[in-house]
């Protein structure tokens, strides 16, 4: 494992590879263990037992620890020395440090996932490895049975080395104990906390970020990485599956609930890597059940988090870890489901935009669609529809068709070149009566909306606008017709001519808000919108901007 010490996040994903060969080549601590799984350490022990292997720890293991293997605490300012002369290292850099302690800790600008704090070690910094490692980690690595009654050896005669991690930035954090649960090694684990290793050590180097924060973090994430394992040992344990070494953990003062640098607990890290059964295990745990309601920095409990992964099994059964059995007959069960984190209205009756329900549905994978085929999820989806929803849609579809009809005869009735406010025909008083009653309508509408906001508020409002384009463009015809009164008295007709050329078409694609709700049509208005969004997006900016170019090249 391996790179050298911090880099930039824009450097080679691959220099930290590059580097490690470099250090086997050079560095005098892979003559004790190697990658190859030999080593001067390996080669006593084959040779000449645990006698052979003490001799080498007296001899010449010793020398490369701080104190004689008693330790010592490592300050942040030794750390960013250490950092420093790793950099100088790589670089072929020869130029002693000048600069006094306190400009090294000004200037030290801290990575926002790698934080650093004082803490014991054991092996001195200077006599690491290429990423801060120590033969003592590279022996769990390799991880034979030689390996780590070898490893048993060096801690019987320095303990403080179980406290040992890695500090370089590509494996920051990471120690013997994290490798030996990834390894399913229980009996490594119990010798290794018994030791005195840090049961809540953090792994937080760049291997163990999610593959789309590794450049840096932002703002979403999948949380897909080949190594993120949630930091702690305990979250490593959750990962694996491994339920033993979880109860030694706990045992031992481990705590499920600690968060990672994203936010997320046991039981996201469950979540995110489909541990059904671990997961029942966690919160069902007869010491420390851990906690179901704790959210993580993008809000998500483990029920949302399910959710927004799409993980169907794990949130199946969330919910019936939730749920209360009210009577059983044969394979037939009535149970009731909390509706507090699944529904999309709140407990005080706002829109709740991270619920379950609201992350499925805007869900865009094949994962989601199977969320909603049956089960609680669509059996709350049809009650909603029947209760709240059918009879409202309904009225408002006729409505609709009636505003849309009165628009469409104000338009037709309208006379090529008249004063719009002389009556000189029946089709005249036809199409003033059409115009009052289309006024009445956008008044209306947008009282109703105003209604809307008071109860929802502003950003649930603007939040349902947003998952509904059809319905934004519906209330901005309103408006626009509204805009077109002072205009008309005014007998400025060209202007009103340009708002309802605006307003007519916008307020027709209202049918596309309908049409989304009936399997038929709805594929395709959904379509429609994403080619709205993305592609055609895209090709009205690039013509825009040749049309701007081709007329400026065009006037010169």
């Amino acid at each position: 494992m391996g790179n050298l010490c911090f880099r930039k996040n824009n450097e080679d994903p691959d220099s930290a590879w590059r580097q490690q060969n470099k250090e086997m080549a050079r560095n005098p601590i892979y003559k004790f263990v190697n990658f190859s799984g030999g080593g001067r350490l390996i080669d006593a022990y084959k040779n000449g037992g645990v006698f052979a292997v003490e001799k080498i720890i007296k001899t010449e293991i010793v020398d490369h620890l701080y104190n004689n293997g008693q330790g010592k605490m490592l300050t942040t300012l030794d750390h960013i020395k250490w950092q420093r002369r790793c950099t100088a290292k790589r670089q072929g850099s020869t130029i002693l440090e000048t600069k006094s302690d306190a400009d090294l800790q000004a200037e030290y600008q801290e990575d926002e996932f790698n934080k650093l704090y004082n803490h014991e070690v054991c092996w001195d910094m200077d006599n690491r490895g290429g990423v801060g490692e120590t033969p003592f980690h590279l022996l769990y690595l390799v991880s034979t049975p030689i390996h780590l009654e070898v490893a048993k050896i060096l801690m019987k005669h320095f303990p403080k080395m179980a406290l040992d991690r890695y500090e370089g930035e590509e494996y920051y954090g990471e120690s013997a104990l994290h490798i030996a649960i990834i390894f399913g090694s229980v009996e490594a684990v119990k010798v290794l906390i018994e030791n005195g290793a840090n049961i809540n050590e953090r792994a937080s180097g760049r291997f163990f970020l999610p593959e789309d924060q590794k450049k840096g973090r932002t703002k979403d994430t999948d949380y897909e990485g080949y190594a993120y394992y949630g930091e702690y040992p305990l979250s490593f344990a959750t990962c694996t599956g491994n339920q033993e070494i979880y109860d030694y953990l706990i045992n031992n003062g481990a705590d499920p609930n600690l968060q990672d640098s994203f936010g997320n607990t046991c039981l996201h890290m469950a979540v995110i890597h489909d541990q059904v059964e671990m997961y029942k295990y966690l919160v069902k745990h007869h010491k420390k059940p851990a906690k179901t309601d704790i959210r993580n920095k993008a809000n998500l409990t483990p029920l949302t988090l399910a959710s927004k992964l799409g993980r169907q099994k794990i949130f199946k059964e969330m919910l019936e870890l939730n749920s209360l059995e009210l009577w059983r007959y044969s394979n037939i069960t009535c149970s009731v489901y909390p509706l507090h984190s699944i529904d999309s209205i709140g407990p005080t009756g706002d829109s709740n935009f991270n619920s379950a329900l609201m992350i499925i549905i805007n869900g865009e994978t094949d994962e989601h669609l199977e969320m909603l085929e049956g089960g609680v999820m669509r059996q709350l989806l049809d009650e909603k529809w029947k209760t709240f929803a059918r009879k409202r849609f309904f009225i408002r579809l006729v409505l609709a068709f009636l505003h849309l009809a009165l628009i469409s005869t104000s338009v037709y009735t309208r006379p090529p070149e008249d004063d719009l406010l002389a009556v000189h025909s029946s089709s005249d008083i036809i199409r003033f009566v059409a115009e009052i009653l289309t006024v009445i309508g956008c008044i209306v509408t947008l009282v109703v909306d105003c209604f809307e906001i008071g109860a929802q508020g502003f950003w649930s409002f603007v939040n349902n606008c947003r998952h509904a384009p059809a319905l934004s463009l519906y209330l901005l015809s309103c408006v626009l017709l509204l805009a077109c009164i002072p205009f008309r008295f005014l007998r400025l007709r060209y202007v009103e001519d340009i708002l309802l050329i605006v307003a007519t078409p916008t307020a027709w694609s209202f049918l596309l808000f309908f049409a989304r709700g009936y399997p038929g049509t709805g594929a395709m208005v959904v379509m429609m919108y994403l080619m709205l969004r993305t592609d055609f997006l895209k090709f009205s900016v690039i013509f825009a901007i040749f049309i701007a170019q081709f007329s400026s090249e065009v006037s010169s």
